[in-house]
């Protein structure tokens, strides 16, 4: 669940979560090759369900951009997963001139419905999500704890191997309860970061799926 970001330093927040990336990314290589790649076996054909029943899936990009995601989806039919998301979310801005800070910490669940009947396969899927939300704003020194809801829906893509890594490529809207401004512990009303009202979402995940 990640929404765009309005951080004004992206740019060292990319380089520095770069190497973590590429470890991912090695690492899946590597047992990738090992496996056979994208050779075909029994369990990955078009005529039969995925062996494969819960699948633990991670977003490295947004750690880049102060937040990360955890996913598990767990089989619950031949044409849907279901499971928990665990979120923190980060954000800055100075709309009055003085930096607010906001961190966010979501619980949720997410779902993912495949059209095409078969859950954990390559193919598109239908991602719904809620999630109760606990948000840290401060600004000089004084701050605030309010509690929220966020809404999501995505449209993602997946790409599975027979190693058990996968990808999967989404986009989609997210509703954040947040209201745009918030009043600190000091009586003042500052404006809410980010994490508020509803925006554009995406989804980037590499996951790794097992029987």
């Amino acid at each position: 669940m990640t929404p765009l970001i309005d951080t004004e330093d992206v740019g060292w927040r990319l380089k520095s979560g770069l190497l973590g990336f590429i470890l991912w990314a090695a690492l899946g290589s590597l047992t990738f090759a090992a496996e056979g790649g994208l050779a075909p076996s029994e369990g990955y054909s078009d005529e039969v369900d995925s062996p494969l029943s819960k699948n633990l899936r991670l977003a490295p990009l947004s750690i880049n951009l102060g937040s990360f995601s955890f996913y598990l989806d767990l089989s619950a039919s031949s044409d849907l997963t279901l499971g928990p998301v665990l979120s923190y979310l980060r954000a800055t801005g100075d709309p009055s001139g003085v930096e607010v800070s906001q961190s966010s910490y979501l619980w949720g669940i997410q779902g993912a419905w495949y059209p095409n009947g078969k859950k954990l396969k390559t193919g598109f899927s239908v991602d719904p999500a809620i999630a109760l939300v606990v948000n840290h704003l401060e600004q000089s020194g004084a701050s605030t704890d309010p509690w929220s809801v966020s809404i999501a829906c995505y449209g993602v893509y997946h790409w599975f191997w027979d190693s058990g890594w996968n990808v999967s490529i989404g986009a989609g809207l997210s509703y954040f309860s947040l209201a745009s401004q918030t009043r600190l512990n000091s009586g003042k009303l500052v404006d809410t970061p980010n994490y508020s009202g509803l925006r554009p979402a995406l989804e980037l995940t590499f996951g790794y799926a097992l029987p």
